[in-house]
């Protein structure tokens, strides 16, 4: 499975005064985590990592339903869609 490797920059909230120059520093390969007293509170990414992680959230999703469902009951492919998409766990 594909690694993103993606480097952090921490940053204190604050500077999103000047939030021009924090996102001058959000690329594909970094991402900003926003810090409020020295303690992450925000992550900043581009919109393209961001669905990337989605997917790929899903897909683990996904899978683990497909696990479950060889440990027991069996479920047909239209009962894994419809919880799959539902987005009950």
């Amino acid at each position: 499975m594909e690694s993103l490797n993606l480097h952090q920059v921490e940053q204190p909230i604050r500077s999103l005064a000047t939030y021009q120059d924090v996102l001058t520093r959000v690329t594909p390969e970094n991402m900003v985590i926003l810090t409020e007293n020295q303690a992450p509170r925000f992550v900043m990414m581009t919109a393209v990592d961001f669905e990337r992680q989605q997917k790929r959230l899903a897909t683990y999703e996904l899978l683990a339903m497909l696990i479950k469902s060889k440990s027991g009951k069996e479920y047909s492919l239209a009962d894994l869609k419809r919880e799959f998409l539902s987005g009950k766990d």
